[in-house]
């Protein structure tokens, strides 16, 4: 079966819970050098265009 994850487009404050709860995280960010993709929670970094 394959991993799942939970797919947060935010900051650290959302992906710091779910990983301390064994929630593996992916994060999507347009900046992949933003701060949140270094959490030592963030499993999968998924960069997308910006929207804005």
């Amino acid at each position: 079966m394959a991993d799942s994850f939970a797919v947060v487009i935010g900051d650290v404050n959302l992906v710091r819970p779910l990983g301390a709860a064994g929630i593996p995280v992916a994060v999507v960010t347009a900046d992949r050098h933003a701060s949140v993709t270094w959490s030592r929670y963030c499993r999968r970094r998924i960069v997308a265009p910006s929207f804005a």
